[in-house]
């Protein structure tokens, strides 16, 4: 097969994604079944199986499903209904690029631009389906500047803009038809689908095994024309007769008509299509009631799987009882495979139902509902719709009619109200089916609505998971996709060995180490070290950074600070320490020979690499000082919510320091006039911060958002939950070994120190990158959903060229020679790599934070559950995952929440769910949590 040309690819995928397409990649081959076979999930047994037909496995990748490969190497299946952004396409496409693999674009659909595809298996022979579309262009020349493409096998796909939205090919009872004809009339034959919807279209420039994916028409590859509605481009809904039902599952043996055994009293044989539910009716009707959202109405085998299980069900228990009713389940079935236009893949799902597991749920139930439709009148029901009695007095003394139905159970009214509720309706229409419930059930009307309140809170709650397990996916997908942070890849090999030995027997992962370390050198750069990001618009950033790494108690961030910030340091601040008293003491002995205070030369200030607390008026003088000796400064603070807690503590919160402290981050000027203090001004500063923070005390922090940008300034650096035991084999030469690479970074730390200051720029390349990565932050700053992450991707383009800079003067002090004031692009490229890596982080956590404002704990259950189940030895229950949970964690949180946590998590791909001795769920995590 000819290679990806990943070029093109990455070009219409830029295109299409300005034209507000939604995009999805695509493995445009079909990978070997015996490495890659279709599995499906056994609910009963939780476990993964093979799915197969006709006793042989099935390809999972077929050439045409939505997929990319992840960095290790493996391919990665995803729901076409999965929204991805630009930034996650280019990402898997580089992934692919870098493995060599093939890799293809396709487009989703949307019911504004849909794809006629015209499919040569619908026509004699290429040359037949050539003269109908050729003479639809004669009919209708306005398609010749539409989008067209030549698929490998010959066939058509035409895009177009419809203007109705498909109204005109809305299928009764919700859905789209999806075949269509070039002729109207009944007998027209079926040519091709219209993909609509969430359907896929494999597109141009992909190029699979029989071939490439061609543009008809290169000059209006991005156009895309408007019609009324298909009709008036000659496209016509194909509108199919009921198929013949697939054979049926033996069932239980029917016995004939006249064995079946009549309930006492009844008069009337009963319908089959009458006894069925009322979900499975609306199906005969055309409508798609199971499920509980939009993406579950368009899920035509979901729709038919539910409709097949209620109709066997009734007619095994039916069966089973003798009870005489009219109707074939047969014809029955094939009704709804006609309604739900799904004779194509009939067969499949009727073969993934075994009939005679199929059981009615509420055998009482269903015996009072066949009574009652047989005409029996003589029982008597119960209140509160708890049973029923023959008895011709009521319990109570309350006689309730005989001529009216029996009343609705409590849990039959839970679930109306959860269909209600799932479905969307109104107040006006949940307040009729209030009155409605109260009238067939004998519930109190208080007690329905508070039955609605408690539904309405699953309903929530259930959303939030979905949420977050959207969240996890988008998060896991970009993970895989993106080329993983590693000291070998951000720093030149004798930096990385020598931070990789010093911290080996710790609990860090390299993003932790990496980041850290940067914060520890930002503090040492010369003052007026800069980066130009581009010439015209003065983009100028100084080599200063804000480090916050994020870890609960007990994590040793304490250790991190200590030999990769404090420790590399260590002999300039000594030497600067010894300065200070050197200046003090020669003051002293110039004041000795001064008669009057007045006479006495001005005190010196002494000044410090790192400070970890201050005053507001103090940290100015000592800042102004810096300036006069071109000096920067690092902040260091164990806890960071210290920092920002403390500002203005002397003067009763009046104060501006905290303002003071946001405006450092770019090294603005300074003036401040005070009447007892006189004037503290600098023109300039180059202030870093580097700290630690616990999540729920960051949580707490930016619930209410971030209004100033304060933390948006910040590169966030959560600490993985795991753990390395200390070593317990000790040898001379391991401890030499570490002395050395403290040596080495101490060594490091001294060449930055001693660089001279620089206004660094980038390469021409790298000018070109770094103006599409800051242009597509502004897109992503305009689009994101909280203030918070706005603020985030606004000075993610910032923190980039700080990261590319001191990435730079690294390699220089390793290389111990001048270099060149140009940044490569493939510095910038790692700086990019690092920034999105923590910011897609604190992403993700400021959604969180605004969501357990509103739902406490239920927003990161997943992500607790599975912190927890780490650190378990084996599979763990939810009784047990729970004791170990705050009050804060556990509130809201019940176990059928937690059963749906954990199947959300097993579905990700990184713990598995089974079933625990007393049948309920035990979860075992078997994989981490994208950070």
């Amino acid at each position: 097969m000819t290679p990806c040309d990943y070029g093109a690819i990455r070009e219409a995928a830029g295109h299409l994604a300005q034209l507000g397409l939604s995009l999805q990649t695509v493995i445009p081959v079909e990978l070997p079944t015996e490495l890659y076979p279709k599995s499906r999930k056994n609910q009963a047994t939780g476990e993964w199986e093979p799915v197969l037909k006709n006793g042989a496995l099935q390809p999972a990748i077929t050439g045409k499903n939505p997929s990319f490969w992840r960095a290790d190497g493996k391919p990665q299946l995803i729901s076409h209904a999965r929204l991805v952004q630009p930034k996650v396409l280019l990402e898997r496409i580089a992934i692919a690029e870098r493995l060599g693999k093939e890799l293809g674009l396709a487009i989703i659909p949307s019911k504004d631009v849909v794809s006629i595809d015209f499919d040569t298996k619908n026509y004699d022979s290429v040359q037949h389906l050539e003269a109908d579309w050729m003479a639809l262009l004669d009919r209708f020349p306005v398609l010749t500047g539409t989008r067209m493409e030549r698929t490998p096998s010959g066939g058509l796909h035409i895009y177009v803009r419809v203007t109705d939205r498909m109204a005109s090919w809305q299928r009764p009872g919700g859905g789209l038809y999806c075949q269509f004809t070039t002729k109207q009339g009944d007998d027209d034959p079926h040519r091709g689908e219209v993909l609509a919807g969430t359907r896929v279209s494999v597109c141009a420039p992909t190029r699979n095994g029989k071939g490439p994916y061609e543009l008809i028409n290169p000059e209006a590859a991005y156009c895309f024309v408007e019609v009324p509605d298909l009709a008036s481009i000659g496209i016509y809904p194909k509108v199919k007769a009921a198929p013949e039902p697939a054979a049926p599952q033996q069932s239980l043996p029917s016995p004939p008509a006249s064995a079946r055994q009549a309930a006492t009293g009844e008069s009337t044989i009963p319908q089959l299509a009458d006894l069925i539910g009322s979900k499975a009716q609306e199906v005969l009707r055309g409508g798609r009631p199971y499920g509980g959202d939009g993406s579950a109405a368009a899920d035509r085998s979901l729709q038919l799987t539910g409709f097949v299980k209620e109709l066997w069900s009734w007619h095994n228990l039916l069966l089973e009882q003798g009870w005489r009713f009219e109707g074939d389940p047969d014809q029955l079935l094939a009704q709804a495979i006609a309604a739900l236009d799904i004779g194509d893949k009939a067969e499949r799902v009727l073969a993934s139902i075994i009939r005679a597991d199929c059981r009615h749920r509420d055998p009482n139930r269903a015996q009072r509902h066949y009574a009652w439709l047989a005409g029996n009148r003589s029982h008597h029901w119960g209140g509160r719709g708890d049973g029923y009695s023959t008895n011709s007095s009521a319990r109570d003394g309350d006689v309730s009619d005989p001529k009216k139905p029996p009343p609705l159970s409590r849990e039959e009214c839970r679930d109306r109200l959860r269909d209600a509720v799932a479905a969307h309706r109104s107040p006006t229409e949940l307040e009729l089916l209030l009155g409605k419930l109260v009238d067939e059930s004998q519930l109190h009307p208080q007690e329905l609505r508070q039955l609605l309140a408690a539904v309405r809170l699953e309903d929530e709650q259930r959303d939030v998971l979905r949420q977050e397990a959207s969240a996890l996916e988008e998060n896991l997908a970009r993970q895989q996709a993106r080329a993983p942070i590693t000291l070998d890849r951000l720093f030149p090999p004798p930096l990385a060995e020598a931070i990789r030995r010093i911290t080996e027997h710790l609990p860090y992962c390299d993003h932790v180490v990496a980041t850290a370390y940067l914060a520890g050198v930002s503090g040492l750069v010369k003052l007026g070290t800069s980066i130009c990001g581009n010439p015209y618009t003065d983009f100028v950033t100084p080599a200063n950074l804000y480090v916050a790494t994020v870890g609960r108690s007990g994590q040793k961030k304490t250790p991190l600070e200590k030999l990769l910030v404090r420790r590399p340091a260590q002999e300039l601040k000594q030497e600067m320490a010894a300065a200070n008293t050197r200046a003090m003491e020669s003051w002293r002995e110039q004041c000795k020979s001064c008669k009057n205070k007045d006479e006495r030369p001005p005190k010196p200030v002494a000044i410090y690499l790192q400070i970890q607390d201050y005053t507001g008026e103090a940290f100015v003088q000592q800042l102004q000082e810096l300036d006069k000796r071109g000096l920067s400064v690092l902040v260091l603070r164990d806890e960071l919510s210290g920092l920002f807690g403390a500002m203005n503590a002397y003067r009763s919160g009046r104060g501006s320091d905290e303002q003071q402290l946001l405006e450092l981050f770019d090294g603005q000027a300074y003036t401040s006039l005070r009447v007892s203090a006189g004037d503290r001004s600098y023109e300039r500063c180059q202030v870093s911060i580097y700290g630690a923070i616990q999540p729920g005390v960051l949580r707490e922090l930016i619930k209410g958002g971030d209004p100033s940008g304060k933390w948006a300034r910040f590169l966030f650096s959560p600490l993985p939950e795991n753990t390395v035991p200390l070593p317990t084999a000790v040898s001379a030469e391991g401890v030499a070994a570490v002395n050395r690479a403290n040596e080495d970074l101490q060594a490091y730390a001294r060449r930055i120190y001693t660089m001279p200051p620089q206004r660094y720029q980038l390469d021409l390349d790298a000018i070109v990158a770094f103006s599409a990565y800051e242009h597509d932050k502004q897109i992503q700053a305009q689009q994101a959903r909280l203030d918070a992450q706005g603020a985030l991707y606004g000075k993610s383009a910032g923190k980039v060229l700080r990261v590319a800079v001191l990435l730079h003067l690294l390699e220089l002090a390793v290389l111990n020679e001048p270099g060149a004031v140009e940044v490569p692009v493939a510095t910038l490229q790692r700086a990019i790599e690092l920034v999105d890596a923590m910011d897609d982080w604190a992403l993700g956590f400021h959604e969180q934070a605004a969501a357990v404002e509103e739902e406490g704990g239920v927003s990161s259950l997943m992500r607790r559950i599975h912190t927890l189940a780490r650190n378990a030895k084996g599979a763990a229950s939810w009784t047990q995952l729970r004791q170990q949970m705050s009050g804060r964690e556990k509130r809201g949180i019940n176990a059928a929440l937690a059963d749906q946590a954990m199947r959300a998590l097993d579905q990700l791909g990184v713990g598995k769910v089974c079933k625990g001795p007393r049948g309920g769920l035990l979860y075992r995590a078997t994989a981490d949590l994208p950070m």
